[in-house]
């Protein structure tokens, strides 16, 4: 059976680095899925950081299917998602959902969240029924500085359903701040 793990964190918190820790010491061939388009200099600036700071052996998959992706690492490997954010970001801007100041359409926001959240959910069904070891990176946008536009609160919000249902399909949830790595517990009172 497949297993889950969420690696939370804010930005430059250290989810990655620890990410990247744990699939290097698992002994399993690692895949990297890597959901971005790089839209800037700046961007892809991080990506070339990033991929420098892997280890050469490891697969990398430029994807946004992340099920497939499962598929294409094969049986027993370690999948690092890397990250739910660009995940969520570009498949909202694909979809003309705008993640910035403008608006969302109301009617376009609720089916494509349920659109979104449902594909989340067919990747966690995949990850338990896979033989794979998977961590998904993710952001914690929702606890930093708030979002600007109706567009970007718009993300903000949807991410943090993303997160939840990624949590609660998750064995493990870690919250990465400062370096430092505190397990998240289930609420067991409902």
């Amino acid at each position: 059976m497949g297993r889950l793990t969420l690696v939370l964190g804010g930005q430059k918190s250290g989810k990655s680095r620890l990410a990247a820790r744990r699939a290097a010491a698992s002994g399993r061939p690692v895949v990297v899925v890597a959901p971005a388009v790089p839209r800037d200099a700046e961007f892809a600036a991080r990506v070339v950081r990033h991929q420098a700071d892997r280890p050469a052996h490891w697969r990398t998959l430029e994807t946004f299917d992340l099920a497939a992706a499962l598929t294409s690492a094969g049986s027993g490997a370690l999948v690092l998602v890397d990250a739910l954010d660009t995940w969520l970001a570009e498949s909202m801007e694909s979809a003309g959902m705008p993640v910035g100041d403008e608006p969302p359409d109301p009617r376009q926001r609720v089916e494509l969240e349920r659109e979104l959240l449902d594909r989340l959910r067919g990747f966690a069904a995949a990850v338990a029924a896979g033989n794979c070891e998977v961590l998904v990176i993710a952001g914690q946008p929702g606890l930093g500085v708030h979002a600007g536009g109706p567009g970007a609160r718009a993300y903000v919000d949807l991410h943090g359903l993303a997160v939840q249902v990624l949590s609660d399909a998750a064995e493990d949830v870690l919250l990465v701040i400062g370096g430092r790595v505190l397990p998240l517990l289930r609420d067991v009172s409902g």
